[in-house]
């Protein structure tokens, strides 16, 4: 009977711990399904605006907007105090504008509140102000205009000088408006001094004072003033001599530079200089022009030598030809020259490329002697290298002055 009763009561238990756990994940489940699901008032809440997750931020404090200092009256300028949450990751300062009071305000940048620029990172246009630092601030250079062509009917255009225009700033985070101040007016105008360049023009004073006072001295007493020998301008005399002695021609060459260089300028004078002390010799000296215009300018230069010596015989205008207006077409010519020629001084003044090389190697075969000249730095090597004297940089710019020894 123990038997029975034992096996009866082993199935009892069976079955009650079978159905404790076939109900138990049942009602688990049913558990944690009334916890995920929302009540009719959690829903409610969900729908309501990002308050929660987002909650509001002060709005960004003394904000103003401004004319833009030391400028042209084209821009304006933001400010306004470092606020608590500028370290915050995520959050941004978004700009603004409208050409009316009540809008459409339209953005036009925004910046990460954690590298937004300081009213110090614009020492030209509010000073080094120690309290500088506790001031953020953002240029606005455009606004918004109407425009039927472009997406959403506005398009970016640049402020307009004397006109109104309105400025809000927001604190956005993830696309969502957190704080944002009023509308403030404010008017792009031009400044009579840029303040910033202040320094340039005193330093423009000084250094135009200082020429000033060394002209007038060398004008009284021109032995006061050194000058640095130059080996290539002591050789003029030299070659222009040789060029009488031996009845054979001067060779001036331009290069490619034209009226607007200031290397051809520098070579404009060099060539009345020249032009003079030729007259005076009675040699004869050819010119070489890539440009129509220097050529004119060049046959004003060496009528104007002739007729300041007292020779104004001296002027052949078939001297100073126009060759061509590309570059190795000029530089083939004057080659053809040289060599026909075979003058016995050769003088490269001007702006030279690629044809330096062709010219001084062609000279050099007529075993003229050549001075050259030039700001180019690539080619001066190859004019050292051919050449028997060489200006280089600021000497061809004092090339003149240093011949005429007239301070002006």
């Amino acid at each position: 009977m123990s038997k029975p009763g034992g096996v009866v009561a082993a199935l009892a238990f069976a079955v009650c711990l079978g159905v404790l756990f076939i109900v138990t994940p049942a009602a688990a489940q049913t558990a944690t399904t009334r916890i995920e699901s929302p009540t009719p008032t959690s829903a409610a809440a969900a729908t309501q605006p990002t308050t929660q997750a987002a909650p509001a931020l002060p709005a960004p404090a003394e904000f103003k907007v401004i004319d833009r200092p030391n400028d042209a009256g084209d821009a304006l300028m933001i400010t306004w105090r470092k606020m608590s949450y500028d370290a915050v990751p995520d959050v941004w300062y978004e700009v603004r504008v409208a050409t009316q009071p009540d809008g459409p305000f339209r953005r036009l940048s925004r910046v990460a509140a954690t590298g937004c620029p300081k009213m110090s990172d614009f020492p030209g246009r509010f000073g080094r102000k120690a309290g500088n630092a506790d001031f953020h601030a953002l240029e606005v250079t455009k606004c918004f205009m109407p425009d039927a062509k472009a997406p959403g009917g506005f398009a970016p255009a640049v402020l307009k000088y004397n006109t109104t225009y309105y400025v809000k700033l927001a604190v956005t985070r993830e696309g969502k408006t957190l704080a944002e101040t009023a509308g403030v007016g404010a008017i792009p105008r031009s400044n009579w001094i840029a303040w910033q360049k202040m320094n340039i023009f005193i330093a423009m004073i000084l250094v135009s004072a200082a020429i000033l006072y060394f002209v007038n001295l060398a004008r009284r007493n021109p032995s006061s003033i050194y000058i640095r020998r130059i080996a290539g301008l002591e050789a003029v005399e030299e070659s222009l001599g040789r060029a009488t002695e031996m009845g054979k021609p001067v060779f001036f060459c331009h290069g490619l530079g034209g009226v607007g260089d200031v290397v051809t300028i520098s070579a404009l004078n060099m060539l009345g200089k020249l032009s003079e002390r030729v007259a005076e010799y009675g040699a004869d000296m050819k010119v070489t022009c890539n440009d129509y215009l220097v050529m004119q300018v060049s046959q004003e230069m060496v009528r104007e030598a002739c007729v300041r010596v007292g020779r104004p015989d001296a002027y052949r205008e078939d001297n100073i030809s126009y060759v061509a207006d590309t570059q190795f077409a000029y530089a083939t010519a004057v080659e053809g020259m040289l060599l026909r020629e075979k003058p016995a001084t050769c003088f490269f003044f001007g702006q030279f490329m690629a044809e330096a090389l062709l010219l001084s190697e062609t000279g050099a075969v007529t075993k003229a002697i050549q001075i050259a000249g030039t700001d180019v730095w690539s080619q001066i090597p190859f004019f050292i290298t051919t050449c028997d004297y060489t200006l280089i940089g600021e000497e061809m710019y004092a090339a003149s002055a240093y011949l005429s020894r007239e301070p002006r």
